[in-house]
């Protein structure tokens, strides 16, 4: 290989940074590949330190690249940006707060790639911002994919890009991009491509990436659940378009589980949340045979009505009939019948 070409693009968008880029800057700069690049977009951010603090970083390290969107347009457009100009045989993004844990993190994951393989994973610690020591590990699947396997509706990864290293040329032949103007536009990145890659994907065994966990987080800002739909519709609509609907049917089915703040969600976000659910059940033709497959009993608790109750009857009503006595091992089943009686009795009169 020509000692000019790079053989690895890391893309980081950059908004409102602040002091925490530092962090994300020192891990680069200590990769141990020569012929990398470090492809920082930054997407019109109001906080003039953002710019400084990579400026002055690419004094030291020459592998820093610098681009500035005279307007804001979102992580989506700043990652498309990154890959569209992105020379590198193989491509990674990251999180402007987050940082990798080892100076050949990168070395290691093309060390991996063979003919047949088209990205490599490795594991993630979260961390709270206000407490940086209490980090813990992320369970990803990806731990599946020690040995080369193919990615599809059965061996599949986690949706997070950023602990994934990709080969450029499938994500540039298949034109794969990420969708402007969405929440989670790495869900919606991930299904587009392994349905129209096929990937091979191979899995090096260490938590390498440590994920910045804070308030302003996508996954933990609750105004973004108010779109959330919107992508999983798109996603749907992609894998119907391309005949997959049955083979990834346990998938979106899966989309209706209720995210682990909706306890908290406010009544406005809770109603538009629910009606979002009902209208995808609608969508996708949801059988009560899939609910109790598929779906946990919070469902159950928030999401049925008089005429969802009545259509899925025949999953209901058998357990009303479960008799036990109530004694240690069982007070979890308990509580399920509990649950249950009361969904019968609130909706379902007369039965």
């Amino acid at each position: 290989m020509n000692k000019d070409t790079i053989i690895l693009s890391v893309i980081i968008p950059v908004y409102n940074a602040g002091v925490y880029l530092v962090d994300c800057l020192n891990s680069l700069i200590k990769q141990d590949i020569s012929n990398a690049e470090f492809i920082f977009v930054n997407d019109s951010s109001p906080n003039i330190e953002d710019e400084d603090i990579i400026l002055k970083y690419q004094i030291k390290d020459k592998r820093i690249r610098y681009i500035r969107h005279d307007k804001n347009q979102g992580v989506a457009v700043a990652l498309n940006t990154g890959l569209n100009i992105a020379q590198g045989t193989y491509v990674t993004v990251m999180g402007q707060d987050d940082y990798v844990l080892l100076s050949n993190t990168y070395s290691q994951c093309i060390s991996l790639f063979t003919d047949d393989i088209n990205v490599v994973c490795f594991g993630v610690c979260m961390f709270d911002t206000d407490n940086p020591m209490n980090a813990r590990k992320m369970i990803l699947s990806e731990r599946k994919f020690k040995k080369p396997t193919k990615i599809d509706a059965y061996n599949w990864g986690s949706e997070h890009n950023w602990n994934k290293v990709f080969r450029k040329q499938d994500l540039d032949h298949y034109k794969i991009r990420y969708t402007p103007n969405i929440v989670f536009e790495d869900i919606d990145f991930w299904y587009r491509y392994v349905i129209l890659v096929k990937p091979t994907a191979m899995y090096l065994a260490q938590d390498l990436y440590m994920y910045r966990q804070h308030n302003s987080s996508t996954m933990h800002t609750p105004k973004n659940m108010y779109y959330r739909f919107d992508v999983y519709n798109r996603i749907y609509d992609f894998i119907k378009l391309h005949g997959k609907e049955q083979e990834y049917r346990s998938h979106f089915i899966k989309f209706l589980e209720l995210p682990q703040q909706f306890d908290i969600f406010s009544e406005e976000l809770r109603e538009h949340y629910s009606n979002d659910v009902m209208k995808f059940i609608d969508k996708i033709n949801l059988t009560s045979t899939e609910i109790r497959q598929y779906l946990d009993f919070r469902f159950f608790k928030y999401f049925i009505d008089v005429r969802i109750a009545n259509l899925y009857m025949d999953t209901l009503y058998p357990f009303k009939k479960i008799k036990y006595k109530i004694i240690a091992p069982n007070k979890i089943l308990y509580k399920i019948k509990r649950e249950i009686l009361y969904i019968l009795r609130k909706y379902i009169k007369g039965k």
